[in-house]
C-alpha cells in the first residue's frame, strides 16, 4: 500500500513539475536555438522567423537573451522527461496489481509472518515475566496491542526493535537507560521512536509516562519528529487503521 500511495504521489508531482516547465519551454516562439561547441566553449546562434542565415549571439550583447533560451532548452528537455515518467507511471499504476488489491488483509498477514524473520527479543531486563504476547516474529511483547502495531511495523516492510536500549540524558541532565517501546529504522536514514500507552486509566502507569516523556524532550527527541505515540481505547482495544495511517505517515 505504501508504494501505491508514493507512485501515486510521484505521479501528481510529475504533473506539477509538467506545468511548471511547460510555461518556460514555449516561450520565444519561432526562435530556433542552436549553441554549438567549440572546443571546451559554445557559441549562440539563432535562427528567427523568415530568415535564412542565424545570427551569432555575445554574452556581452545577448547575454540575457542567452540565458532565456538555455533555460528554455533546458525547460523543454525537462518536459520530454516528465511526459514519459507520467505515461510509465500510468502504465505501471493500471496494470500492476497491488497486494492489497489481490488479498484479505488476514491473507497479507498470514503470508507475511510465514516467512517471517527473527527479531531480537526485549533487552529490558525488568519484569521480564510480562512478556507474554507471541507477535509470531520471534519475541514476545508485555501488551497484545503492542503484539499488533509489531505485526503492522512488519507488514509495512519496516526494521524495527522491541524494547532495545537506549542511553539519554533525560531531565535533570542525568544520563539514563531506557528501553523505548519501538525503535524503528526509516528508509531515509532516520532512526525514530515509537511508545504505546495502555493503561491511560491508572494514574500511577500515565505519571511514568509522563516522566518518560519529559526525558524524551530534555533529550532533544521531540514528539511527531522524532517521538510518536500511541494508545489503547477505553476499553483496552486499539485503532488499527489509526496505526497503518501513522506508519504511512514517516
Amino acid at each position: 500500500m505504501r508504494l501505491k500511495e508514493i507512485l501515486k504521489r510521484e505521479k501528481k508531482l510529475m504533473e506539477t513539475y509538467y506545468r511548471r516547465f511547460e510555461t518556460c519551454a514555449y516561450t520565444l516562439p519561432g526562435v530556433k536555438f542552436h549553441p554549438k561547441r567549440n572546443g571546451n566553449k559554445y557559441k549562440y546562434y539563432i535562427l528567427e522567423v523568415g530568415e535564412k542565415k542565424e545570427k551569432y549571439l555575445s554574452w556581452k550583447k545577448d547575454g540575457d537573451l542567452i540565458k532565456k533560451l538555455l533555460d528554455r532548452q533546458n525547460a523543454q528537455e525537462k518536459v520530454r522527461m516528465t511526459e514519459e515518467n507520467i505515461a510509465a507511471l500510468e502504465v505501471f499504476l493500471k496494470s500492476y496489481h497491488f497486494h492489497t488489491e489481490l488479498f484479505s488483509e488476514s491473507e497479507c498477514e498470514e503470508i507475511l509472518l510465514r516467512g517471517k524473520r527473527h527479531f531480537p527479543v526485549s533487552q529490558n531486563p525488568f519484569n521480564r515475566e510480562e512478556l507474554i504476547h507471541d507477535t509470531g516474529l520471534g519475541f514476545f511483547t508485555r501488551s497484545k496491542s503492542e503484539a499488533i502495531i509489531a505485526r503492522r511495523l512488519y507488514a509495512h516492510g519496516l526494521y524495527f526493535e522491541y524494547e532495545k536500549r537506549l542511553r539519554i540524558k533525560g531531565k535533570g541532565g542525568r544520563w539514563k537507560t531506557i528501553y523505548p517501546d519501538f525503535t524503528i529504522w526509516l528508509d531515509d536514514g532516520r532512526v525514530i521512536y515509537l511508545e504505546h500507552a495502555g493503561k491511560c486509566q491508572d494514574e500511577g502507569y500515565m505519571e511514568r509516562f509522563k516522566n518518560r516523556l519529559m526525558d524524551y524532550h530534555a533529550a532533544d527527541l521531540l514528539v511527531s519528529r522524532d517521538l510518536f505515540i500511541t494508545v489503547d481505547g477505553p476499553k483496552g482495544d486499539i485503532d488499527v487503521s489509526a496505526i497503518d495511517q501513522l506508519i504511512s505517515s514517516w
